[in-house]
């Protein structure tokens, strides 16, 4: 095969679709999970009401631009009824916490899109399971933008919410496990995990620090997701807010740290 074949051929994978990519290339994706992000659209979904009153059912692709910085620009919406429900799908991949693509070594600008499927009949589902239809607290007015603050741009940070007279080092103790296979085979250490408390009062968009096997990051990430949380408030309205969790795994026991961060990797406008 000639020079000029092969330089051919390495030129033509390493430019396909019209953009550029390398061996060590990343797409852009969702921080956590496919299956915590499916919770999430869960929790945050809200049923657009005309769709309802029509009882209607779509899948809604969203296109849209990941930035370096991790901000979501350029959304569009498409597919049968996404006039009704292409707003609802947008709004759900902006509040969405994304990393960025990654190109020739460095966080870059990158397309990327995802399917909301939308059906009635689940969406019931959820709102029983929830407890709520829209999403926001009953007695609180919700800050609807997709700005995540820190601690110290807050009034009052998230808590979390615990029976009367019970303070949050003595639920967890009472509440997490140390799983079986990592008593097994003697696995200990500590997963750290950063997240975002919304105004509805539940936990999302998970991002593990550090992780530990044996099912330890498993069980940190499941009681996370089971709390209830009062969020934080500024101006008189709750708002989103970052807060860090860390929890010690091992055969002497379990310890924790917990607190409203302000290191949450910057605000999202």
């Amino acid at each position: 095969m000639s020079k000029m074949m092969i330089w051919f051929m390495v030129f033509s994978a390493a430019f396909l679709n019209g953009s550029w990519v390398a061996a060590q290339d990343e797409p852009a994706a969702y921080i956590g999970s496919q299956s915590q992000f499916r919770d999430y659209l869960n929790a945050e979904m809200y049923y657009p009401e005309i769709a309802r009153v029509q009882n209607l059912n779509a899948d809604i692709r969203v296109d849209f631009l990941v930035k370096a910085s991790g901000e979501v620009v350029a959304a569009i919406a498409s597919g049968k009824e996404s006039d009704v429900f292409g707003d609802e799908a947008i709004r759900l991949v902006r509040r969405a916490i994304w990393r960025p693509g990654v190109a020739w070594g460095k966080a870059a600008d990158m397309k990327t899109y995802v399917t909301i499927s939308f059906s009635y009949k689940k969406y019931l589902r959820c709102v029983r399971r929830r407890g709520y239809d829209f999403p926001t607290t009953d007695s609180l007015q919700a800050d609807t933008s997709i700005k995540v603050y820190e601690t110290r741009q807050t009034d009052a940070p998230a808590t979390a919410l615990l029976k009367i007279g019970e303070n949050l080092g003595q639920y967890l103790n009472k509440n997490l496990h140390y799983p079986e296979a990592a008593r097994k085979q003697s696995i200990s250490g500590r997963v750290k995990v950063r997240f975002v408390i919304e105004p509805a009062g539940y936990a999302a968009h998970y991002i593990v620090e550090e992780g530990v096997n044996g099912g330890c990051t498993e069980e940190a990430l499941r009681l996370i997701s089971e709390m209830h949380w009062k969020p934080a408030m500024k101006n008189g309205i709750a708002v989103r807010s970052w807060y860090f969790m860390s929890f010690g795994f091992g055969a002497n026991g379990s310890d924790f740290q917990y607190f409203p961060t302000n290191q949450g990797g910057g605000s999202m406008n």
